[in-house]
């Protein structure tokens, strides 16, 4: 949280110029289906810019009219069972234009756990209009998989 709160105070103060920018959060867990591929609905604003993420409806970003351009997207996810040694693996998708555009995967090479926090950036030339969105798949063995509310998405416009 200290960088997203870093990047929303050089923003605020006009310190650094990357705009379109926003970060959303989950407000409460979120349930999910085992072994389903989920968007993530991150629902609540920390800072948005240029009102290009929606966070009550669609869960996504899109590029305002006249701002495409290079972008650089982050999401940290925890993504939890809820007993302990119950995930077997977990996939974490950054989509674009309702397309999976690449995925990271944990095996728990531990063997099995309760929780995965996953962290996973990808740079994008976009035009305006395009979307981005985060989904999640949880394999877990007889329990509710839920994305955790500690995770989060955030995103800014690096160059033209």
């Amino acid at each position: 949280m200290a960088i997203t709160k870093l990047i929303a105070d050089s923003i605020t103060s006009g310190a650094i110029g990357n705009s379109p920018a926003f970060s959303v959060l989950l407000s409460s867990n979120q349930s999910i289906s085992d072994n389903t591929l989920t968007k993530v609905n991150f629902n609540s604003e920390q800072y948005d810019t240029n009102n290009a993420y929606d966070n009550s409806s669609n869960y996504r970003f899109t590029v305002p009219s006249s701002l495409g351009g290079k972008y650089n997207f982050t999401t940290t996810c925890a993504l939890d069972g809820t007993s302990h040694n119950t995930i077997h693996y977990t996939i974490l998708h950054f989509y674009k234009n309702g397309s999976s555009i690449g995925s990271v995967t944990d095996n728990g090479e531990q063997g099995y756990q309760r929780t995965h926090v996953m962290n996973y950036s990808v740079g994008l030339t976009l035009s305006p209009s395009d979307y981005i969105e985060v989904y999640a798949l949880i394999r877990t063995f007889g329990t509710t998989p839920r994305v955790n509310a500690s995770s989060s998405f955030m995103g800014y416009k690096i160059i033209e």
